[in-house]
């Protein structure tokens, strides 16, 4: 995962249509609904603008004062008449990163998204975000497994996990993502890319 991008990234969100979005950078103390996006979408927030998350069983909506994370992915959608621009608030930085988590290959450093664990044959969703403000291979995630090697599919702590195709083989996790580019659900597999925003 690459740490080393600017956050001047933008993000064009198009008039009365539904996107996912995820923060690119690290926003610090300026992280609340309001503090993000406020100053890039005209109006009222849940007239002219809105957003929502993902609770793995429902989409519960956003107040202007709740906080947004990385590696969460949302929902949004606004109603100014035509398409606005998103920033991420002044003062942000590169996404936090560390060198010597476990199952971390890259020399740049890695970020950690965590999945709530399901039962043995039970499938969930769940919406994450990818947390940079440059593109990244989605063959490059990996996939550290909480459960010990012998209790299910491999991709440990001690191993230092596998890739996406290795746990989506063994159980783990699918190794496809998908995306939502205005009308439809986009596939992104492990050929594809990872892109900010």
């Amino acid at each position: 995962s690459n740490a080393s991008s600017s956050c001047d990234t933008t993000y064009t969100l198009p008039n009365n249509q539904w996107r996912q979005i995820s923060l690119p950078c690290n926003p610090g103390a300026n992280n609340t609904v309001s503090a993000v996006f406020g100053d890039d979408i005209p109006g009222t927030y849940n007239t002219d603008w809105i957003l929502y998350s993902y609770n793995g069983s429902g989409y519960p909506q956003l107040s202007e004062t709740d906080t947004l994370s990385q590696g969460s992915g949302y929902w949004i959608i606004q109603k100014s008449g035509g398409d606005v621009v998103l920033s991420m608030p002044d003062n942000s930085t590169p996404t936090p990163v560390t060198q010597a988590s476990a199952g971390c290959t890259s020399s740049n450093g890695c970020f950690e998204i965590g999945l709530d664990r399901q039962p043995l044959e039970s499938t969930t969703w769940t919406m994450i975000g990818y947390p940079f403000a440059s593109s990244e291979s989605l063959g490059d995630v990996r996939v550290l497994n909480a459960l010990s090697h012998h209790e299910v599919g491999g991709c440990d702590y001690n191993d230092n996990g596998c890739d996406l195709d290795t746990a989506s083989h063994n159980d783990i996790v699918h190794n496809t993502f998908w995306t939502y580019n205005g009308s439809a659900y986009a596939q992104v597999d492990t050929s594809g890319n990872l892109d900010p925003w």
